[in-house]
């Protein structure tokens, strides 16, 4: 892979999500497979080919997780005890022509968790109740999250250097 770093302002939405159209961003990888709940294969499809998107309208739901995100980052750089920034580059392989956005990463030279990714969800309690799962292992809850967030993890991996 031959993966492209491009640091963008969070103030600049309209630039950020013109570069994402260009490419199979972690958003859209679970359509691919039919798992998305936001949009179908053809959706995408349609999208991709034509170069003509629906239009980005954030919710009242959406708004409110990206004020409570810098809340969520540095709880849990505290539980970690390190430190947690906001990451704010979009890394893309143009030949492949995916690309990825991500929340936050732990960066701090005195930790042994340097550089690793921060994917915050915070779920709404009934979307969270519909759509999550919670499994005991012997005696430890573990949460899993629905396919499509599962997908869209191993997407940012996959472009992570």
């Amino acid at each position: 892979m031959d993966i492209q770093k491009l640091s963008y302002d969070e103030n600049d939405e309209e630039a950020w999500l013109a570069l994402r159209r260009k490419h199979l961003t972690r958003s859209e990888a679970a359509a691919l497979w039919g798992l998305s709940p936001y949009k179908t294969e053809l959706e995408l499809w349609y999208e991709k080919s034509t170069g003509q998107f629906e239009a980005f309208t954030e919710t009242t739901r959406m708004h409110a997780g990206k004020r409570l995100e810098p809340a969520i980052g540095q709880m849990v750089g505290e539980e970690l005890k390190t430190r947690c920034v906001p990451f704010k580059q979009y890394l893309y392989d143009e030949k492949l022509r995916i690309g990825s956005s991500y929340d936050w990463r732990v960066w701090d030279s005195q930790s042994t968790w340097q550089g690793w990714l921060v994917e915050i969800k915070n779920v709404d309690g009934l979307v969270f109740r519909d759509n999550w799962r919670e499994t005991d292992e012997d005696n430890n809850v573990e949460i899993v999250p629905p396919a499509h967030i599962e997908v869209q993890c191993q997407w940012q991996m996959a472009l992570y250097p």
